[in-house]
């Protein structure tokens, strides 16, 4: 869950910073991205939300992941020649 959240946090930020087409157009199609990528409905995933917004320290374990998946892509990102 920590990845799918994390990409769609990203794909959230990225549709902000396309000027020509619609935010919820372009938010729309990442979700579908992101749906196929791992194999999940969204169906499922608003069930998986409901379950972890009923279990905030479980969704605290969660943003605990994700906050270090991306400072390790960040580092990553530091350390490109």
């Amino acid at each position: 869950m920590a990845f799918v959240l994390m990409d769609i946090h990203l794909a959230e930020a990225g549709a902000r910073t396309i000027t020509n087409t619609p935010i919820n157009e372009t938010v729309v199609s990442y979700y579908q991205f992101i749906e196929k990528k791992y194999h999940i409905s969204d169906t499922t995933f608003k069930k998986s939300m409901q379950f972890y917004t009923a279990h905030p320290e479980i969704m605290a374990e969660i943003y605990a992941k994700i906050t270090e998946e991306m400072s390790k892509k960040e580092a990553e990102i530091q350390h490109r020649p």
